[in-house]
């Protein structure tokens, strides 16, 4: 029964992975619209919160909770 069922998985799978193309630029095959016909997004701003204010660097420890911020 659980060989049927795995392989029963595994062409289910093999069919939707089938449907789309996959390694190629063109997302529009599976559906997908992108979210901008642009080349540059400009800069991209990273920060980390260190408890007091947002900075660009921060070593935490283990278990620490950590926020970043992206712009």
């Amino acid at each position: 029964m659980k060989r049927k069922t795995g392989i029963s998985l595994m062409l289910a799978l093999l069919m939707v992975v089938s449907t789309c193309t996959v390694g190629t630029a063109n997302l529009n095959t599976c559906g997908v619209e992108p979210l901008c016909e642009c080349d540059d997004f400009g800069d991209v701003i990273k920060e980390v919160y260190n408890g007091t204010a947002w900075v660009e660097e921060y070593t935490a420890e283990m278990d620490e909770l950590v926020y970043f911020k992206i712009l």
